[in-house]
């Protein structure tokens, strides 16, 4: 895999704690994930977050036991609508290299996360294969994510989602 070891140069090992927000648009990086597990979230409207903070409030009383569907997450900002999860081996912020990936999305560290990294700058001098593959891979990525996203329901989270890449 010489083009891997090429880009491999280039690259840093970063660590971030449990609930770091990536801001995929605005970011400067492309990162790799190593440990840990990251979800792509989006900004709810606001008749979604009057939705989820009444979910939210009852993780604190009895009632959600009435509708085990709730499945409740703590901590979990009621603003946000997760859209899927990213794991090891998963990449993010290829957004920054690509505007026409840009959705407004970001990456919240669900645990402790070991990333490697590659500024935009270094990233984009790569060989064009590589600079194609993280592309594509990209755009079937947000395209699924984005149909993913008009099939979520305004009463929670319908089930759990981990992208695997292949």
């Amino acid at each position: 895999f010489p083009i891997i070891n090429q880009m491999a140069n280039y690259m840093s090992e970063v660590r971030f704690p449990r609930g770091h927000l990536f801001h995929l648009d605005t970011g400067s990086r492309l990162y790799f994930i190593e440990e840990g597990e990251c979800t792509l979230v989006e900004s709810a409207d606001p008749a979604r977050v009057r939705t989820n903070n009444v979910i939210y409030k009852m993780a604190s009383s009895t009632a959600f036991i009435l509708n085990p569907r709730l499945q409740i997450k703590f901590g979990v900002d009621p603003s946000k609508i997760e859209l899927g999860t990213l794991v090891k081996g998963g990449f993010f912020g290829e957004s920054c290299v690509f505007p026409e990936l840009q959705r407004g999305w970001q990456c919240r560290a669900e645990t402790d996360v070991v990333l490697y990294q590659i500024p935009q700058d270094l990233f984009v001098r790569q060989g064009e294969v590589l600079v194609s593959v993280i592309h594509d891979e990209g755009m079937f990525r947000n395209n699924y994510f984005a149909g993913r996203r008009g099939m979520l329901k305004d009463d929670g989270s319908v089930d759990s989602f981990v992208y695997r890449p292949a």
